[in-house]
Protein backbone atom coordinates (compact mmCIF):
# COMPACT_ATOMS: atom_id res chain seq x y z
CA UNK A 1 0.00 0.00 0.00
CA UNK A 2 1.27 3.48 -0.77
CA UNK A 3 -0.25 5.89 1.39
CA UNK A 4 1.00 9.76 0.56
CA UNK A 5 1.76 11.93 3.67
CA UNK A 6 0.27 15.71 3.58
CA UNK A 7 3.10 18.10 3.72
CA UNK A 8 4.26 19.49 7.64
CA UNK A 9 3.26 22.80 7.79
CA UNK A 10 6.43 24.68 8.80
CA UNK A 11 6.27 29.02 9.80
CA UNK A 12 8.65 31.24 7.77
CA UNK A 13 11.99 31.87 9.27
CA UNK A 14 11.38 35.47 8.08
CA UNK A 15 8.52 38.07 7.53
CA UNK A 16 9.63 38.35 3.92
CA UNK A 17 8.76 34.57 3.49
CA UNK A 18 5.40 35.34 4.67
CA UNK A 19 2.77 35.21 2.33
CA UNK A 20 0.65 38.70 1.85
CA UNK A 21 -2.77 37.07 3.14
CA UNK A 22 -3.05 34.41 6.10
CA UNK A 23 -5.67 33.01 7.90
CA UNK A 24 -5.48 32.39 11.55
CA UNK A 25 -3.60 28.95 11.79
CA UNK A 26 -1.00 30.57 9.87
CA UNK A 27 -0.51 33.50 12.00
CA UNK A 28 -0.70 31.09 14.74
CA UNK A 29 2.41 29.20 13.16
CA UNK A 30 4.16 32.56 12.64
CA UNK A 31 3.97 33.95 16.07
CA UNK A 32 4.32 30.95 18.42
CA UNK A 33 1.15 31.34 19.65
CA UNK A 34 -1.80 29.42 20.09
CA UNK A 35 -5.80 30.01 18.67
CA UNK A 36 -7.23 31.74 21.45
CA UNK A 37 -4.41 33.83 22.54
CA UNK A 38 -4.38 34.82 18.49
CA UNK A 39 -8.20 35.01 18.67
CA UNK A 40 -8.21 37.41 22.12
CA UNK A 41 -5.14 39.76 20.54
CA UNK A 42 -8.16 40.20 17.43
CA UNK A 43 -10.66 40.44 20.07
CA UNK A 44 -8.85 43.49 21.73
CA UNK A 45 -7.91 45.66 18.79
CA UNK A 46 -4.26 44.30 18.98
CA UNK A 47 -4.17 42.49 15.56
CA UNK A 48 -6.24 43.58 12.47
CA UNK A 49 -8.34 41.50 10.40
CA UNK A 50 -9.25 42.32 7.08
CA UNK A 51 -11.78 39.76 6.09
CA UNK A 52 -14.72 38.61 9.39
CA UNK A 53 -16.66 36.15 6.51
CA UNK A 54 -17.97 32.94 7.35
CA UNK A 55 -15.77 32.55 11.04
CA UNK A 56 -12.74 33.03 9.13
CA UNK A 57 -10.47 35.64 9.33
CA UNK A 58 -7.89 36.74 7.24
CA UNK A 59 -4.91 38.91 8.20
CA UNK A 60 -2.87 41.48 5.95
CA UNK A 61 0.81 40.84 6.47
CA UNK A 62 1.79 44.58 6.67
CA UNK A 63 -1.07 45.32 8.86
CA UNK A 64 -0.12 42.54 10.93
CA UNK A 65 3.59 43.94 11.22
CA UNK A 66 2.59 47.45 11.94
CA UNK A 67 0.31 46.29 14.71
CA UNK A 68 3.19 44.85 16.20
CA UNK A 69 5.65 47.21 15.59
CA UNK A 70 7.86 45.21 13.48
CA UNK A 71 7.32 47.96 10.50
CA UNK A 72 6.03 51.86 11.08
Amino acid sequence: MNHKKSPIKRPPKTWEQAPLLMDTQYICMLLGLGKSKVLRMVRNGELPVINRESGKFVYEKSAVMRALGIIN
